[in-house]
């Protein structure tokens, strides 16, 4: 009896679809350019601190109009890319943290005409001679200074008004230099384009001296290629050098060191245990020495805390199951992340 009454419920749902007519458009599955992990908030603008349209939940088939940049969240991927679409008839933006594109799809960047200029929030914020904190201090920016960005740089994340590793070349007070975009405002549609050369900055030799920016820098180019995991292959730096594509191996990556150390003997190469509490981006957070092979070792590059508490904070890592990835991490949580290390040939 229940398997009449299911086929009789579909007849009557076939016959009122087609009472219908044309007034009724069905979308197939593949017309969504992608789709939702989890349950996300729709926003008006590219970060959390803009107004809250509609929560689209977890698996929702979704064309994306086109992505902007704004904050960085950490959630099924990490991103600071958000995508501009309609749902439940608001159009706002949704973080690409939580949002997945399949493989080959294009999105294009939102056009560049927008009201307003980029304007200093939620604090002053420092001109630096570079784009991490451990560079020359140029100027301090007041708040709700409006800026003219000449382009955008990668540097260290800092958690501000907003959570952003993006670093905007600006000039104020007569002195040019990068400004942390945790503390920057950009409206909506305006498209800030990467400064030139500002993916190989530094110009390091294997085994000598490196930048905190060109660590970074190199780590971020195995990150973008997303290098897979393997404690047995080998690939090359954006030099043509081989590592091996484990943890250690990409960290000697980033350092450029004359090898791929395991994490056994890292601290052969230069490597000193350094205090949490003046840890800079491009030193090491793991566990080092004798014992801590294979499995039992882990070793990531430290770019940044996620607040002023430095609990949790942004690594860069080669891991097993991800292969070279952008991560958050807590202090002390893991078997791994209890200590400090810093390269001695770092500058």
């Amino acid at each position: 009896m229940s398997s009449f009454r299911t086929w009789v419920k579909r007849i009557g749902i076939g016959l009122a679809i087609g009472s219908l007519g044309a007034s009724l458009v069905v979308s197939p599955a593949h017309a969504a350019t992608a789709y939702t992990t989890a349950a996300v908030t729709l926003r008006a603008g590219t970060s959390t601190g803009t107004t809250a349209l509609a929560t689209v939940p977890s698996g929702v088939a979704i064309n994306v109009q086109c992505q902007a940049k704004g904050q960085s969240i950490s959630g099924t991927y990490n991103s600071d890319w958000w995508a501009k679409v309609t749902y439940a008839g608001r159009t706002g933006y949704l973080s690409r943290a939580y949002v997945r594109v399949p493989a080959g799809t294009s999105v294009p960047t939102c056009g560049t005409t927008s009201t307003g200029s980029p304007t200093v929030v939620g604090g002053q914020v420092n001109l630096r001679s570079g784009t991490n904190t451990g560079t020359t201090l140029l100027a301090t920016i007041p708040v709700g200074t409006r800026l003219n960005i000449q382009c955008q740089a990668k540097g260290q994340a800092i958690a501000g008004t907003y959570n952003s590793d993006w670093w905007a070349k600006v000039t104020y007070a007569g002195r040019t230099g990068y400004a942390s975009r945790a503390y920057i405002r950009v409206p909506a549609g305006v498209n800030v384009p990467t400064c030139s050369g500002s993916t190989n900055p530094g110009q390091s030799v294997v085994g000598g001296q490196i930048s905190r920016a060109e660590v970074i820098s190199r780590a971020r180019d195995w990150v973008n290629r997303r290098v897979p995991y393997s404690m047995y292959a080998n690939t090359h730096d954006r030099n043509g050098r081989l590592y091996r594509t484990d943890c250690s191996g990409f960290v000697s990556m980033a350092l450029h060191l004359s090898g791929s150390p395991s994490t056994v003997t890292l601290t052969s190469y230069g490597v000193h245990w350094i205090p949490k509490s003046s840890m800079l981006p491009g030193d090491l957070i793991g566990n080092l020495g004798p014992g801590t092979g294979g499995a039992a070792g882990h070793v990531v590059i430290f770019n940044g805390w996620v607040d002023s508490s430095q609990t949790r904070f942004y690594a860069l890592e080669q891991r097993g199951g991800a292969g070279a990835v952008s991560s958050v991490h807590t202090w002390g949580a893991s078997f791994w992340s209890h200590n400090a290390w810093r390269y001695n040939k770092i500058v």
